[in-house]
């Protein structure tokens, strides 16, 4: 009965073109804001040049000037001196530090493309960008999956046939989770594309490191985001049942606040917001997406992952109980 009513679900879902035009509009906006890192790249690369090529110039200079922070570690200057007895260069001994310099700059941009750097692979890959606004689409997944049964006395015809009103919701938490598992798929294979189409853009001096353990950090939170966000539009579906009411609060409090319950607060704030922020549901996933994709120095502002985790499945069983509890009671219009 229950694999019947999940595929009877999905179908539904399928079928209408509701879904189709959420998820292409999340994946426009996905490309939007992940395309674009070569100017600012490029511009790194030009400033550590310029000051190689500043450093170099300075060897030539009549004060000798020397930048230490480009030698080796344990460095005897005294083995290489720039100046001869009689106070002429020595060509052979500038040209050891010009290699130097080379090298230590090189090193330097070579550094902005390394492993966990800003512009690695896994960085680019990394859809940071678009999930303040994720809640948005996941929310209105949610309302439609939930709420559009309530016109028409289409709940009240399902349940007259029979279906108990538990398996119902149960079945349609099963298809929430498989639509939060095709998107996630959908954005992760979008990510590898574009993070792949920005780093080779940036002409790299090595070939892009894949980290199977990053792509799959990116994976499950996609999945567990979206599932969050889709069952709180189902309990504001279930809540006000009605879609368009249920839609305009979800787009509200997913957009307008998804400021504040995503990316937006922290504790480390010195306000009221802040304060409360630990409490809400985008907190965890904040700390998730910083510590996990982002890399955050300030690792005491947020969660740690096995709590964030946590929290964010306890939010789910939550709001999945309340909308079991809801809909076992709701009249249903017919």
């Amino acid at each position: 009965m229950m694999l019947r009513l999940w595929l009877l679900e999905l179908k539904k879902i399928f079928k209408g073109k509701s879904f189709y035009l959420v998820t292409l509009l999340l994946l426009l906006f996905t490309v939007i804001t992940m395309a674009g890192p070569g100017d600012y790249y490029e511009h790194q690369v030009i400033a550590t040049t310029d000051r190689m090529n500043e450093a170099i110039a300075a060897l030539g200079a009549d004060y000798d000037l020397v930048y230490s922070e480009a030698l080796p570690a344990g460095f005897d200057r005294s083995r290489y001196p720039l100046r001869d007895e009689s106070g002429n260069k020595i060509p052979g001994n500038v040209e050891v530090y010009q290699q130097m310099y080379q090298e230590y700059y090189q090193g330097q941009i070579d550094a902005l493309t390394a492993d966990g750097a800003e512009f690695s692979f896994s960085s680019l890959m990394s859809p940071g960008k678009i999930v303040p606004i994720m809640p948005v689409f996941a929310v209105i997944l949610g309302v439609i999956v939930l709420a559009m049964e309530y016109n028409g006395g289409v709940y009240r015809l399902i349940i007259g046939r029979g279906v108990k009103r538990g398996d119902l919701m149960w079945a349609k938490f099963l298809a929430l989770a498989s639509l939060a598992l095709l998107l996630a798929t959908v954005l992760v294979i979008t990510s590898f594309i574009i993070g792949l189409a920005n780093y080779n853009s940036l002409a790299a001096a090595q070939p892009p490191v894949i980290d199977p353990g990053a792509v799959f950090e990116i994976y499950w939170v996609l999945f567990l985001l979206l599932f969050a966000y889709m069952v709180f539009g189902g309990v504001l579906g279930t809540l006000l049942a009605s879609p368009v009411p249920a839609l305009v609060a979800g787009v509200v409090i997913a957009f307008m606040l998804s400021q504040f319950f995503v990316y937006g607060l922290t504790p480390c704030g010195d306000d009221m917001l802040s304060a409360i922020s630990p409490l809400t549901l985008g907190y965890n996933f904040n700390s998730l997406t910083h510590l996990l994709w982002d890399s955050s120095d300030k690792v005491e502002c947020y969660r740690s992952v096995p709590w964030a985790v946590g929290m964010a499945l306890a939010y789910i069983t939550v709001m999945i109980m309340f909308v079991q509890a809801n809909f076992g009671h709701k009249e249903l219009k017919s």
